[in-house]
Formats: C-alpha cells, sequence, structure tokens
C-alpha cells in the first residue's frame, strides 16, 4: 500500500474524474436553489409593499372620514 492510498487519495481522484457529471448536476441543482431564493425574495418585497400601500390608502381612507367638529 503506497502512503497516498493509505489516506484513501487514490480512490477519492478516481470518485473525481467519475463524478463530474454529478458534480454539475449538483451545481444545477445549487443554481436552481439560488434562482428560488431570488424569486421568493422578489415576491416578498413585492407583498410588502402592496401591503405597505394598502394600509397606507386604508389610513388616509380612514382619517378622511373622521368627524370634523
Amino acid at each position: 500500500m503506497s502512503h497516498l492510498a493509505s489516506f484513501g487519495i487514490s480512490s477519492e481522484i478516481r470518485d473525481e474524474t467519475v463524478s463530474i457529471e454529478r458534480r454539475l448536476e449538483i451545481a444545477q441543482g445549487i443554481d436552481n436553489v439560488n434562482t428560488i431564493q431570488m424569486t421568493l425574495a422578489n415576491v416578498s418585497w413585492w407583498l410588502a409593499l402592496v401591503t405597505g400601500l394598502l394600509v397606507a390608502a386604508v389610513a388616509l381612507w380612514g382619517f378622511r372620514r373622521l368627524p370634523t367638529d
């Protein structure tokens, strides 16, 4: 057994050459997750904006209806 084999390096090198396609699949999956996260962040931002505008509109409508005695 060589010094490198005792640490499992030779099998890791073999695994790396075999798993290039798998690494690409994982990278594509991570890219898909990043895309989903960015989409959710955009949706969240728009929902917060619409909610804020709705609250402002209801508040202005409510203040307009206050009695002016």
